[in-house]
């Protein structure tokens, strides 16, 4: 397999240049919606919530909130925007004729989308210490777990990149997938309220873990079950990461 950090940092650049130019209109789009949860339910009904496991529902729900900015973060690089560089714009195909490899490609894909995951957390994180709600410098830590959550993310948007026919079916993967995980991960309410068949299948979400990992340390504290969840982001890399090498050569063949 010839592949190489130093290409794939080089393919992760040439992207960072073209997100700079449309940085603002990309923040805003990330940003806000993760925001209105905030503001609309955690400080709006939070009011009637009042506290879970001792925890006020905004402090509650804002490190989930911020670990859904990076799936959605991540998500969105790695479906549409790989799909459009793949197929349209043909960007690939240019940088494969590169001494460039396609495994650097890939690879550059996947980083560009967690560090872009990262970013977008990064600003929801700066709007919830403003209001007050982080309080300790332990939440830095949650940094790392986003970029490995990231990670997971982008390998599975570019998965689906790979095996759409019409940029259409996409809504099909947000709809049925990524917003359900959203609603189903502990973001709004613990885990352990639901049924315990959601509980269970609650383990295969990477948000779930993510969001067990994140929650604690933004409040300042050491995650309970730590090694579970951060192993399970080990797997998840694990089990995902050749698929968009194997499925994504493909299209570029196809599109090219």
């Amino acid at each position: 397999m010839d592949i190489s950090i130093k290409g794939a940092l080089k393919v992760f650049n040439r992207n960072f240049e073209v997100y700079k130019r449309y940085f603002w209109n990309r923040f805003i789009n990330s940003t806000l919606y993760p925001l209105f949860f905030l503001f609309s339910i955690g400080f709006g009904l939070g009011h009637f919530i009042g506290k879970i496991n001792g925890i006020p529902y905004p402090s509650f729900i804002a490190p989930a909130l911020i670990a859904s900015a990076c799936m959605f973060g991540a998500s969105f690089v790695t479906t549409y925007g790989t799909y459009v560089k793949m197929r349209y714009q043909k960007t690939f195909s240019a940088i494969v004729s590169t001494p460039l490899s396609f495994y650097d490609v890939v690879l550059g894909e996947i980083l560009t989308g967690a560090i872009r995951a990262v970013i977008d957390a990064f600003f929801i994180f700066i709007v919830t210490c403003a209001f007050g709600l982080c309080t300790s410098f332990k939440s830095l830590l949650i940094f790392p777990v986003l970029f490995l959550s990231g990670f997971i993310f982008s390998i599975m948007g570019i998965i689906v990149a790979s095996i759409i026919s019409i940029i259409d079916q996409f809504d099909y993967y947000f709809t049925l997938y990524i917003s359900l995980m959203f609603l189903f991960s502990g973001t709004f309410f613990p885990v352990e309220r639901f049924p315990v068949l959601f509980q269970k299948l609650s383990l295969i979400l990477p948000l779930t873990h993510t969001i067990n990992l994140v929650r604690p340390l933004y409040l300042g504290k050491i995650p309970p079950d730590w090694l579970f969840s951060l192993i399970a982001h080990f797997i998840f890399i694990l089990i995902l990461l050749p698929f968009p090498f194997i499925l994504l050569k493909k299209k570029i063949i196809e599109y090219a």
